[in-house]
């Protein structure tokens, strides 16, 4: 049966590991095995690596957006039917798409 730790030994494991140290450190620190202090932090984000996924997100929501433009740029420059254009134009949808 898997041994339970409490929020406040949670909240603990936390605050060491957002002041960056290492799960063998914060184990010593709070008397637990490293496996159980892994355990806990698999499940976890921490604020900064959040900040960053969001920020990357955003980049690439940013260059998708120019990529389009730059698709449709491309899409006028061929005639209609020409079979580069319908290539460009079967790829548009995909890279609308918006799977928020």
């Amino acid at each position: 049966m898997p041994r339970k730790i409490d929020l406040t030994r949670e909240r603990k494991i936390r605050e060491l590991r957002n002041r960056g140290l290492g799960v063998r450190r914060i184990a010593r620190e709070i008397g637990a095995s490293p496996s159980t202090v892994s355990r806990l932090l698999r499940g976890t984000v921490d604020h900064a690596t959040l900040s960053a996924l969001t920020n990357d997100v955003r980049v690439l929501d940013k260059r998708t957006a120019l990529l389009v433009q730059a698709v449709r740029f491309v899409c006028r420059a061929f005639p209609q039917g020409h079979p580069v254009r319908l290539q460009l134009q079967d790829l548009l949808p995909l890279l609308e798409a918006n799977p928020k």
